[in-house]
Formats: structure tokens, sequence, C-alpha cells
């Protein structure tokens, strides 16, 4: 008895099925590690480009959010995930006004 399913021929359609199909068997948790992947890439190479760290912030949690909400619109992320990122992206807001208003 496989761990896995197979995938018959209806969950190889089209790659959005193919998707669908993946992140059932990964339990769900397929695209909010690539959200979360993207999200550690973009603030490294903000970093790298010599920007401020709560502009990369910004930048890394704006990129994730646009990215979870498409997700969230085809059904490959819970809506939980969303406000996730939604929340970072208001935290990286709320510390650069701070960050401003020191300097």
């Amino acid at each position: 008895m496989p761990i896995y399913s197979t995938p018959n021929a209806t969950d190889l359609q089209d790659i959005l099925t193919i998707t669908q199909f993946t992140n059932t068997e990964a339990s769900g948790s397929l695209f909010l590690a690539l959200a979360m992947v993207l999200w550690a890439i973009a603030f490294v190479g903000s970093l790298a480009n010599g920007r401020p760290a709560y502009r990369g912030f910004i930048f890394a949690s704006f990129i994730s959010t646009v990215l979870s909400i498409l997700l969230g619109l085809l059904g490959l992320l819970d809506s939980i995930y969303i406000y996730l990122f939604i929340m970072l992206l208001g935290f990286g807001l709320v510390w650069a006004s701070l960050s401003k208003s020191k300097g």
C-alpha cells in the first residue's frame, strides 16, 4: 500500500490540476513554503543591494502578499496564510514609519 496516492488522468489534465494534486498531497503546505522562500529571497536580495532592512522587509512582504492573494484566488493557499502576509506587510509599514520618525 503506497503512502501517497498516485495521480489519475483527471489529476493531470492541465497545470492547475497538477498543482492542486501536488498541494493536496503535501497537506496544503507546498505553496505556503513557496511564498515563504520567495519572501526570504526577496528580503536577502534587498539587503544585498544595500537597502535599509525595513525597506527590504516591506518589499519582500509586498511581493509575498501579492503572490499569496493570487494563490488564494486559485484555491491553492488557505486564507489564514494570506492574512499572515498582510500582517507582515503591515508590520513592515509600521517599522518604516517608526524608522523615518526617528531620523
